[in-house]
């Protein structure tokens, strides 16, 4: 893939970074071998997509791991899957050709890390089913909301205090229609496990 390249430089100098930021890595025992999957986690930076990556580094033996992302801000470092305005469900498209090579893709349910919703999309369900791919939900704790270079500061400068988590995958049963009723039962099951792993109330 023609990415690849500048997506490899950029790891392994963000990474290299991030590696010390992180204070704890849990859960790696329970990302699947030898499958892909999809990570969905909760959001607080900029740089939530680097941590995360630092995070299963060691595991995935720099296996890709790309964020589906409406920023533009990341592309940069070919490590994103864009949202189309005008073709929302693309993204998801890509994401699926990616999982079916055996790449691994992250989704931020809740969006925006500056937005205030509450309420999780469902494109993490629809893409589980499409790829028949597990979902691990995700933790990031210890990150302080910050958009672009203040992210970069901090992410530069703030000492070893990150914490990440992951859950145990889930995976659901086939149905013979993927329904919105289907869509929003997959969602809560998510939604319940980050909830769990986040300790709060929507997982945010």
């Amino acid at each position: 893939m023609r990415h690849r390249t500048t997506y490899h430089f950029f790891r392994r100098l963000f990474v290299t970074i991030a590696k010390g930021k992180l204070r704890s890595v849990r859960g790696l025992d329970n990302l699947p071998k030898g499958q892909p999957f999809i990570l969905a986690a909760n959001h607080c930076s900029w740089l939530d997509p680097v941590y995360l990556t630092a995070a299963i580094d060691q595991w995935s033996k720099h296996l890709p791991l790309l964020f589906i992302s409406a920023t533009k801000k990341h592309r940069w470092t070919q490590a994103v899957i864009p949202i189309d305005k005008k073709d929302k469900g693309r993204c998801l498209q890509i994401a699926q050709e990616y999982l079916n090579l055996g790449l691994l893709v992250g989704i931020f349910p809740y969006g925006d890390h500056m937005a205030s919703s509450t309420k999780a999309r469902t494109g993490v369900a629809r893409l589980s089913r499409w790829a028949n791919a597990p979902v691990i939900p995700a933790s990031i704790q210890n990150v302080t909301p910050a958009r672009a270079w203040k992210a970069v500061f901090m992410f530069l400068f703030q000492k070893r205090s990150i914490d990440i988590s992951f859950g145990s995958p889930i995976e659901f049963a086939p149905v013979p229609q993927i329904t919105a009723e289907t869509l929003a039962e997959d969602m809560e099951q998510i939604t319940k496990a980050m909830r769990q792993l986040n300790g709060n109330e929507y997982g945010i």
